[in-house]
């Protein structure tokens, strides 16, 4: 082999192991979803994703929580987690800053 056809031969491997990987991990997969068929259209395919994402549980807020979890919402509400939560101002903020510096660490 002359040295003109090490590199040729160089990008071909590159691309053979390139085109190896997406076949093997995931080029298609999309129309493998669990719930889709293959004989639908994408704009089908694509409604059915977006209203599954809808359907997905979301946080409902603490008054939920509290009707069946009340011990567990008052110990934490007197907790360290609790109070880490709140916005910083004169009542939620114990330690003594005052002259304090602070200065950014060096890079």
């Amino acid at each position: 082999m002359s040295r003109e056809d090490k590199p040729v031969v160089l990008y071909a491997l590159v691309l053979a192991v390139a085109m190896a990987g997406f076949w093997f991990c995931g080029c298609g997969k999309r129309d493998s979803a669990p719930g889709l068929s293959g004989s639908k259209a994408a704009g089908e395919q694509d409604s059915e994703i977006l209203a599954s994402a809808k359907s997905r549980p979301t946080y409902v807020g603490r008054d939920s929580c509290v009707e069946c979890h009340a011990e567990a919402v008052t110990k934490w509400e007197g907790s360290h987690h609790f109070h880490a939560m709140e916005l910083p101002n004169e009542k939620t903020v114990r330690a003594d800053f005052n002259g304090t510096t602070f200065k950014p660490f060096p890079l």
